[in-house]
This record gives C-alpha cells, structure tokens and sequence, in this order.
C-alpha cells in the first residue's frame, strides 16, 4: 500500500517540480558563469558550461512533465518525467565528480612555476614579450605612480613619460615618444617599429595603432592568453601567469607592484573553488533522485487503491 495518501503524495510532488524549476534556472545560471570562466578556458574545459545550461534547460521540461503527469496521472508523461529525471541526475552528479577532478588538474597544470610554463608556454612568452617593451621606448607607460616612475628610471636611464603613455600593453602606441627624444632614440624607435611590426613609420608620418601593435608584436596563440592575463592581474594582485614579473602589464602600472606569484594564487583558488561547485552540483544532482522514488510511488498507489477497491466490493 501507499505510504501515504496519495493526494498528499501528489501535492508533495509538485512542490518537488517548483523546486526542481528553481534548481534548473540555478543550474542555467551557473552554467553560464561556467561558459565564461577564465579559468576553464585556461585548463580548456568551457565545454562543462554548455553541458550545465543543457541540464538547467531540461530539469525545467521535464518538471513541467512529472507536474502534469501527476496531476493528470497520465503514466506517459509520469514516465518520461522518470527517465528523464534519471538521465539528468547522472549527468549532474557527474559533472559535480568532474569539477572536484579539477583540483587535480589545476596541480598539474600550476602546480608550480616550470609545470605552468611547460603547459602555457606561450602566456609566459607573451609576458616575456612584454617585458622587453613596457615602459620603454617602443611602449611609453603613463606613469604617475613611484613605483613605476622608479622602474621606468632604471630601464631608461635617460627619460620617463609621466604625462602620457600606455597604462598597459594593451595600449602601446610608440609614436607617442617621437616628439620626446632625441634623434638617436627617434632612428631607434623607427627601426623597432621595422623590425617588430613590419610597419615603415618616420618622425613626420608615424601612425601605429593598438590593434596593429598587438596584432603584429604578438601571435595569435599569444593573444589568445591576454583576458586571462589581465583576469589573473586584476583578481590575484600579481603579473606574469607562470613568472612572476615586476609590472603589471595587462590592467593598470600605476597599480604598483604585483604581490604574489600567479601560479600559486591561481592554484589556491581553484582547489577550494573546484571543491565547493562540485558537492554543490552532487546535491542538487541528488535531490531529483526524492522526487523520482515519489513519482515511482504516484505511479503504484492508484493501481493499489483500484486493488483494494475491487476486494471490498
């Protein structure tokens, strides 16, 4: 027999389904927060995104179904909504078994300085690159803070441009110092310009934007790294996804000097973040579970009252 009357199982049931809309629309958020997480992108697991927002998607069909269903009692849809809440739960809490494992994979990959390296060699040249430029002649900065006007010193020994310049690399423009220097550092900064960006600019006609400059100064598997460079700077206080550098190169100079190696700031962060998303995600996949051993139970207490019916009749 039914454990319990069956309209007080079936009212059960569709706050099970509301709730079940609530964890969907959830799920359709965190998957998106997913899809646009830097870090995935980094480790190249975007696609967990996708498969999350599926998942919000379908709980929320299907719980319209079991609703239905069991209001209807149609077996049909009650069967659907059971299969499908099944399929989901597997897919959830697998996804949730998936996140933890990334703890594992963040060490591997950022475990330290030269496993970083080896598996974002090209992040670390394109900081490297960066070096080479920022705050020189070749990418004034704008430098207004001690720090930096002390480094910038240091690396020119002859000038610094504090009025006018980059505030990262994503801004160089080295036309700027033209005006500023001398012939010799103007013949120095046309044939960087040359050399570097294939570009043949003079003191009279220089013209190098932004976009020129990143496109021909960095390659493309370079630039792919730059959001997340300037995520890991802006959200760790450090530069230099594997290296730690002594600029911040991607957000702002003047925010002084980084304070922390990257690698480990990243690493800390994803081993308590890949724990706390996946028990989350085994919850929620485990609550679909209650409302499936409910509707199994919606689908036997009708033929059992039937039963019981006939027997006393």
């Amino acid at each position: 027999m039914c454990c319990c009357p069956l309209r007080y199982l079936k009212f059960l049931i569709y706050i099970a389904c509301v709730l079940i809309i609530g964890v969907g629309a959830v799920l359709i958020w965190a998957g998106y927060q997913l899809q646009n997480s830097v870090f995935l992108e980094l480790i190249e697991l975007t696609y967990i995104g996708y498969i999350i927002i599926a998942c919000g998607a379908a709980l929320i069909l299907v719980s319209f179904l079991g609703f239905i269903g069991t209001w209807k009692e149609k077996k049909l849809l009650e069967a659907i909504f059971i299969i499908s809440v099944i399929l989901i739960t597997f897919v959830i809490i697998s996804f949730g078994v998936t996140v933890i494992s990334t703890k594992k994979i963040a060490k591997d990959y950022l475990g330290n300085e030269s496993d970083c390296h080896n598996q974002f060699g090209d992040a670390d040249d394109a900081t490297q690159k960066v070096v080479e430029v920022l705050c020189t002649l070749y990418c004034p900065c704008l430098a207004t803070n001690d720090y930096i006007k002390l480094y910038v010193a240091d690396l020119t020994n002859s000038y610094s441009f504090i009025d006018q310049g980059a505030k990262n690399v994503l801004d160089c423009d080295p036309c700027i110092a033209i005006p500023e220097v001398n012939t010799t550092q103007q013949d120095e900064i046309i044939q960087w310009v040359k050399y570097n960006l294939n570009m043949d600019i003079s003191t009279t006609d220089c013209s190098v934007t932004t976009s020129e400059y990143k496109n021909k100064y960095f390659t493309s598997d370079m630039r792919k790294y730059f959001p997340i460079l300037k995520w890991v700077e802006e959200n760790f206080k450090c530069s230099g996804l594997c290296y730690q550098r002594e600029l911040y190169m991607f957000s702002d100079v003047n925010n002084g000097k980084p304070e922390n190696s990257c690698t480990k700031e990243i690493n800390d962060w994803a081993q308590s973040n890949s724990l706390a998303y996946g028990i989350i995600s085994i919850i929620f996949g485990c609550y679909p579970i209650l409302v499936w051993i409910m509707s199994c139970t919606v689908c036997c207490c009708p033929k059992k009252e039937k039963a019981d019916g006939e027997s006393k009749s």
